[in-house]
Protein backbone atom coordinates (compact mmCIF):
# COMPACT_ATOMS: atom_id res chain seq x y z
CA UNK A 1 0.00 0.00 0.00
CA UNK A 2 1.36 3.02 -1.40
CA UNK A 3 0.49 5.20 2.29
CA UNK A 4 2.65 2.67 4.40
CA UNK A 5 5.38 3.00 2.11
CA UNK A 6 4.63 7.05 2.92
CA UNK A 7 4.58 6.08 6.73
CA UNK A 8 7.88 4.66 6.49
CA UNK A 9 9.63 7.50 4.86
CA UNK A 10 7.95 9.59 7.10
CA UNK A 11 8.93 8.32 10.49
CA UNK A 12 12.48 8.33 8.79
CA UNK A 13 12.68 11.57 7.37
CA UNK A 14 11.48 13.25 10.40
CA UNK A 15 14.05 11.42 12.73
CA UNK A 16 11.11 9.60 14.79
CA UNK A 17 12.85 6.95 16.98
CA UNK A 18 12.70 3.83 15.25
CA UNK A 19 11.78 1.99 18.47
CA UNK A 20 8.41 3.52 18.44
CA UNK A 21 7.47 2.58 15.16
CA UNK A 22 5.90 -0.79 16.05
CA UNK A 23 3.63 1.67 18.56
CA UNK A 24 3.12 4.34 16.00
CA UNK A 25 2.07 1.12 13.40
CA UNK A 26 -0.39 -0.85 16.43
CA UNK A 27 -2.54 2.16 16.92
CA UNK A 28 -2.68 3.31 13.41
CA UNK A 29 -3.97 -0.40 12.69
CA UNK A 30 -6.96 0.16 15.33
CA UNK A 31 -7.94 2.29 12.06
CA UNK A 32 -7.24 0.59 9.34
CA UNK A 33 -8.82 -2.75 10.86
CA UNK A 34 -12.52 -0.58 11.85
CA UNK A 35 -12.24 1.86 8.44
CA UNK A 36 -9.20 1.35 5.87
CA UNK A 37 -9.90 4.98 4.41
CA UNK A 38 -9.92 6.77 7.22
CA UNK A 39 -6.58 4.77 7.85
CA UNK A 40 -5.04 6.21 4.82
CA UNK A 41 -6.53 9.46 5.15
CA UNK A 42 -4.28 9.87 8.67
CA UNK A 43 -1.39 8.71 7.28
CA UNK A 44 -1.61 11.19 4.47
CA UNK A 45 -2.85 14.46 6.53
CA UNK A 46 0.34 13.78 9.11
CA UNK A 47 2.86 13.49 6.57
CA UNK A 48 1.17 16.78 5.26
CA UNK A 49 0.86 18.58 8.16
CA UNK A 50 5.00 17.36 9.19
CA UNK A 51 6.14 18.68 5.64
CA UNK A 52 4.39 22.29 5.91
CA UNK A 53 5.45 22.47 9.71
CA UNK A 54 9.26 21.61 8.55
CA UNK A 55 8.56 24.55 5.77
CA UNK A 56 7.33 26.61 8.50
CA UNK A 57 10.13 25.75 11.28
CA UNK A 58 6.83 24.98 13.32
CA UNK A 59 7.80 21.67 15.18
CA UNK A 60 7.33 19.45 12.38
CA UNK A 61 7.33 16.02 14.61
CA UNK A 62 4.65 17.18 16.57
CA UNK A 63 2.32 17.81 13.59
CA UNK A 64 3.55 14.43 12.20
CA UNK A 65 2.20 12.68 15.65
CA UNK A 66 -0.83 14.76 15.32
CA UNK A 67 -1.56 14.29 11.84
CA UNK A 68 -1.52 10.53 12.06
CA UNK A 69 -3.68 10.44 15.06
CA UNK A 70 -6.05 12.98 14.63
CA UNK A 71 -8.77 10.95 13.40
CA UNK A 72 -8.08 8.20 15.88
CA UNK A 73 -11.84 8.90 17.59
CA UNK A 74 -13.36 7.57 14.12
CA UNK A 75 -12.48 3.85 15.60
CA UNK A 76 -15.62 4.45 17.92
CA UNK A 77 -17.79 5.60 14.97
CA UNK A 78 -19.97 3.71 12.71
CA UNK A 79 -18.65 2.40 9.50
CA UNK A 80 -21.28 3.29 7.85
CA UNK A 81 -21.29 6.84 8.83
CA UNK A 82 -17.54 6.77 7.55
CA UNK A 83 -18.26 5.21 4.35
CA UNK A 84 -21.16 7.08 3.42
CA UNK A 85 -20.66 9.10 0.05
CA UNK A 86 -24.01 11.18 0.06
CA UNK A 87 -24.77 14.76 1.42
CA UNK A 88 -24.05 14.72 4.98
CA UNK A 89 -27.56 15.44 7.16
CA UNK A 90 -27.37 17.44 10.59
CA UNK A 91 -27.39 14.18 12.29
CA UNK A 92 -24.68 12.98 10.71
CA UNK A 93 -22.96 15.70 11.75
CA UNK A 94 -24.16 15.66 14.96
CA UNK A 95 -22.95 11.72 14.61
CA UNK A 96 -19.52 12.40 13.65
CA UNK A 97 -18.68 15.17 16.29
CA UNK A 98 -17.56 13.00 18.72
CA UNK A 99 -14.73 11.54 17.03
CA UNK A 100 -12.62 14.81 18.72
CA UNK A 101 -13.00 14.33 21.73
CA UNK A 102 -12.89 10.41 21.66
CA UNK A 103 -9.38 10.95 19.76
CA UNK A 104 -8.15 13.28 22.41
CA UNK A 105 -9.20 11.25 25.19
CA UNK A 106 -7.43 8.12 23.54
CA UNK A 107 -4.13 10.23 23.25
CA UNK A 108 -4.36 11.84 27.08
CA UNK A 109 -4.67 8.06 27.83
CA UNK A 110 -1.00 7.20 25.78
CA UNK A 111 0.67 10.23 27.05
CA UNK A 112 0.85 11.65 23.39
CA UNK A 113 -0.39 15.50 25.44
CA UNK A 114 1.31 17.43 22.30
CA UNK A 115 -0.68 16.01 19.77
CA UNK A 116 -3.81 15.23 21.82
CA UNK A 117 -3.71 19.44 22.64
CA UNK A 118 -2.95 19.66 18.43
CA UNK A 119 -5.34 17.74 17.42
CA UNK A 120 -8.41 18.94 19.44
CA UNK A 121 -8.39 22.06 17.21
CA UNK A 122 -8.41 19.76 13.67
CA UNK A 123 -12.29 20.88 13.07
CA UNK A 124 -12.48 24.27 14.90
CA UNK A 125 -11.35 26.08 11.74
CA UNK A 126 -14.12 24.84 9.98
CA UNK A 127 -17.42 26.56 8.67
CA UNK A 128 -19.42 24.30 11.22
CA UNK A 129 -16.38 24.24 14.27
CA UNK A 130 -16.41 21.58 17.04
CA UNK A 131 -16.10 20.67 19.65
CA UNK A 132 -17.53 24.01 20.96
CA UNK A 133 -15.17 24.25 24.13
CA UNK A 134 -12.08 22.39 23.71
CA UNK A 135 -10.22 20.61 26.38
CA UNK A 136 -7.93 23.02 28.33
CA UNK A 137 -3.96 21.71 29.35
CA UNK A 138 -4.26 20.56 33.09
CA UNK A 139 -0.80 19.39 32.86
CA UNK A 140 1.80 22.08 34.40
CA UNK A 141 3.59 22.22 31.76
CA UNK A 142 1.24 22.60 28.64
CA UNK A 143 -0.41 25.74 30.73
CA UNK A 144 1.47 28.21 28.66
CA UNK A 145 1.55 26.23 25.31
CA UNK A 146 -2.24 26.81 24.11
CA UNK A 147 -1.12 29.52 21.52
CA UNK A 148 1.45 27.16 20.45
CA UNK A 149 -1.07 24.17 20.12
CA UNK A 150 -3.52 26.40 18.17
CA UNK A 151 -1.09 27.41 16.20
CA UNK A 152 -0.47 23.88 15.10
CA UNK A 153 -3.68 22.72 14.89
CA UNK A 154 -4.38 25.47 12.30
CA UNK A 155 -2.11 23.84 9.92
CA UNK A 156 -3.14 20.56 11.24
CA UNK A 157 -7.04 21.64 10.05
CA UNK A 158 -4.89 22.99 6.43
CA UNK A 159 -3.76 19.53 5.88
CA UNK A 160 -6.84 17.69 6.69
CA UNK A 161 -9.06 19.78 5.01
CA UNK A 162 -6.90 19.75 2.01
CA UNK A 163 -6.63 15.90 1.76
CA UNK A 164 -9.79 15.29 2.27
CA UNK A 165 -10.74 18.00 -0.32
CA UNK A 166 -8.53 16.58 -3.12
CA UNK A 167 -8.77 12.72 -2.19
CA UNK A 168 -12.65 11.89 -1.58
CA UNK A 169 -15.08 11.38 -4.36
CA UNK A 170 -18.46 12.20 -2.85
CA UNK A 171 -20.84 14.63 -2.21
CA UNK A 172 -20.96 15.05 1.39
CA UNK A 173 -20.71 18.68 0.57
CA UNK A 174 -23.45 19.19 -1.89
CA UNK A 175 -22.06 17.83 -5.19
CA UNK A 176 -18.74 16.93 -7.02
CA UNK A 177 -15.94 19.09 -7.43
CA UNK A 178 -13.44 20.48 -10.48
CA UNK A 179 -9.72 20.99 -9.69
CA UNK A 180 -10.58 24.53 -10.04
CA UNK A 181 -13.84 24.45 -7.94
CA UNK A 182 -12.09 22.52 -5.40
CA UNK A 183 -8.86 24.81 -5.41
CA UNK A 184 -11.37 28.14 -4.94
CA UNK A 185 -13.29 26.06 -1.76
CA UNK A 186 -10.00 25.72 -0.08
CA UNK A 187 -9.39 29.52 -0.33
CA UNK A 188 -12.95 30.43 0.81
CA UNK A 189 -13.48 28.49 3.38
CA UNK A 190 -9.28 29.00 4.71
CA UNK A 191 -8.89 32.56 3.61
CA UNK A 192 -7.46 33.08 6.89
CA UNK A 193 -4.45 31.71 5.67
CA UNK A 194 -4.60 32.49 2.13
CA UNK A 195 -1.20 33.89 1.64
CA UNK A 196 0.09 30.71 3.48
CA UNK A 197 -2.03 28.80 0.98
CA UNK A 198 -0.50 30.53 -1.76
CA UNK A 199 2.83 30.04 -0.59
CA UNK A 200 2.67 26.57 -0.03
CA UNK A 201 1.30 26.13 -3.73
CA UNK A 202 4.31 27.82 -4.54
CA UNK A 203 6.72 25.60 -3.10
CA UNK A 204 5.02 22.62 -4.77
CA UNK A 205 3.56 21.63 -1.38
CA UNK A 206 -0.01 21.86 -2.45
CA UNK A 207 -1.15 21.56 -5.49
CA UNK A 208 -4.85 21.35 -6.99
CA UNK A 209 -4.70 19.83 -10.22
CA UNK A 210 -3.96 16.28 -9.65
CA UNK A 211 -3.57 14.79 -5.85
CA UNK A 212 -2.44 11.69 -4.58
CA UNK A 213 -0.10 11.88 -1.97
CA UNK A 214 2.16 14.83 -0.67
CA UNK A 215 5.12 16.22 -2.55
CA UNK A 216 8.09 14.90 -1.18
Amino acid sequence: MEEERLLTETLSRHSVNPDRWPLIIEHLNILKEHDEATYRHSIRVGTLAAQIGAYLDMNAKALLWAGLFHDIGKALIDNALLAKKDRFTDDDRKNMEPHVEIGFRLLMQWKNVWSAHIMKYHHRFSQHPYPQTVPRPTESFARDKEQIFMAHGRILALADYYDALMTRDNERSGKLLSPEEKRAQYLKDNADQKELILELERAGILTFATKAFPAQ
